[in-house]
């Protein structure tokens, strides 16, 4: 069976099997008999080690996936398995400390990614107001729309879209599906799409604020994901037409 995994995976990989190699350097160093870096009864800890790095790193963008899965969830799996195989699942204490541990990676990673979310959310309505305000007094040029056009874009998980309600669960406080709305009716509205230089962008931007201002709240939207990356697809395609122009 082949191993899948994204180009991210192999950033992740590179930076965490680092930063594993200095823990266990440091560990040497103290004197401890504990071997990170080959050692068989070490490695679920290892895997668990990597688990919390990629993480973090994907909380921060570097989103790698492993057979289809994010790959600190995968790193997570794989320490319970080779623990397994590697360990006497029969002591209560070894199973209790796998098992916290991985739900204590699950626990800090949604921790992390709710704080990241939050702030990226609040700097993208920042954004919108400084667009909104450039453009009120006529100071923005074509080039430069587009350029803003990139930061205020946000494509929301699939999660958000289609399983709301479990999405405002794990991440609360952070965006309201009404609150998405009205950003996206606004942001929507500074788009001149008559100036889209593709008939192909030019109907997907028209179709996506027809979606957006045909719903007076969030429940009614009927939300497409391949709408948002075709939004995303116009926007990066505009920004080329704006460089060569």
């Amino acid at each position: 069976m082949p191993i899948v995994f994204n180009i991210y995976a192999l950033f992740q990989a590179i930076i965490a099997v680092i930063i594993l190699w200095v823990i266990n350097f440091l560990i040497s160093l103290l004197g401890y008999d504990y071997n990170l870096i080959g050692g068989t009864k070490e490695a679920f800890v290892s895997l668990q080690i990597l688990a919390l790095i990629t993480a973090y790193l994907d909380v921060k963008g570097v989103k790698g996936s492993l057979f289809f899965l994010p790959t600190w969830i995968a790193l997570i799996i794989g320490s319970i398995v080779v623990f397994n195989i590697t360990h006497d699942t029969e002591v209560v204490s070894n199973q209790a400390f796998l098992y916290l541990s991985s739900l204590l990676i699950i626990m800090i990673y949604f921790r992390l990614n709710r704080k990241e979310l939050k702030k990226n959310w609040i700097k993208r309505k920042e954004i919108l107001q400084v667009l909104k305000s450039k453009m009120s007094a006529n100071d923005i040029s074509k080039s430069d729309y587009w350029k803003l056009a990139s930061h205020l874009y946000y494509k929301p998980s699939y999660l958000f879209l289609h399983a709301n309600s479990v999405w405002s669960f794990l991440y609360p406080d952070v965006i309201t599906g009404d609150e998405f709305l009205k950003f996206y009716q606004e942001f929507i509205n500074t788009v001149d799409i008559e100036s889209i230089e593709s008939n192909r962008y030019n109907r997907w931007t028209h179709q996506l604020k027809k979606s957006l201002h045909s719903a007076n709240r969030f429940s009614e939207y009927q939300h497409a994901t391949l709408s948002f990356t075709r939004f995303a697809n116009t926007i990066d395609f505009m920004n080329e037409v704006s460089k060569n122009s």
